[in-house]
């Protein structure tokens, strides 16, 4: 089993990695987050210097977001051929071609599945075993993907657990995606807000917004333009799992949502 861990900040969180072996950075949910190419190229070098793999994050795209990322991708190409770009939009997959030396793995955010808290709740009338399937049961959707050159798929453990094909699969750990737009609800929140698709000062890295209501009682945290739920799935959970054990050959550990600003 492999491991790694998404980071956020160079300063704080490239520290006591030992026992990781990739480093994700970026983001999966908006592309006003890519990251620049001096945090990038800090990764890089920690990552060549400490025997590591750099995983790139990356989300939905508009024609705005794949410029951006093309000339990133071209400049981090020059520091180092064999690192990996996690995908979010299929857009990614023919701006990729100019890169053959890249690993492709499919995000989770393109493998659709229903993970709500009502499913878990009962609020539905229906059996958790009904919502076990994603596009990774699809059998034409992993072709696709593995003709297109990508090789290994990323997601989240939901509540109901999900059925998994015998691929590379990565497990990440810390939350679970439950939906995500392009329009962000946090855009302006501490001034007049116009509630409208446009440039932003990144007020959700500041601010994270609980939801509820009377059909369950798990929570759902609204993180820019995403909401999740929390995951107390850890690495031991896994690897004692009857069900899981022996089905991913990566685990990710992603920030977990503990506290509300």
């Amino acid at each position: 089993m492999k491991y790694g861990i998404k980071i956020n900040n160079i300063e704080e969180d490239l520290k006591g990695l030992d026992k990781y072996d990739f480093v994700y950075f970026g983001s999966e949910f908006c592309e006003r987050k890519i990251p620049n190419f001096e945090f990038c190229k800090k990764v890089f070098e920690f990552c060549n210097k400490n025997n590591k793999i750099p995983v790139l994050l990356t989300p939905y795209l508009t024609d705005k977001g794949i410029n951006t990322l093309k000339d990133l991708i071209s400049r981090l190409h020059i520091l180092k051929k064999d690192f990996e770009i996690t995908i979010n939009d299929f857009g990614m997959i023919y701006l990729l071609k100019e890169f053959p030396e890249i690993k492709i793995n499919c995000g989770r955010l393109l493998i659709k599945m229903k993970k709500g808290p009502e499913i878990m709740s009962g609020a539905l009338n229906q059996s958790p075993e009904m919502f076990k399937d994603s596009s990774l049961s699809n059998n034409l959707f992993i072709d696709f993907m593995k003709n297109n050159g990508i090789k290994r798929f990323e997601t989240d453990l939901p509540h109901q657990r999900l059925n998994l094909p015998n691929e590379k699969i990565t497990a990440y750990l810390g939350n679970i995606v439950i939906s995500t737009t392009r329009r962000c609800n946090f855009i302006d929140c501490e001034k007049e807000m116009q509630y409208q698709i446009k440039d932003c000062e990144k007020e959700c890295l500041k601010y994270c917004v609980v939801k509820n209501t009377e059909f369950h009682d798990e929570l759902i945290y609204v993180m820019g333009n995403a909401e999740f739920l929390k995951s107390d799935k850890d690495k031991n959970s896994i690897n004692n799992d009857n069900i899981l054990e022996g089905k991913f050959d990566r685990i990710v550990e992603f920030q977990k949502i503990t506290k509300v600003l």
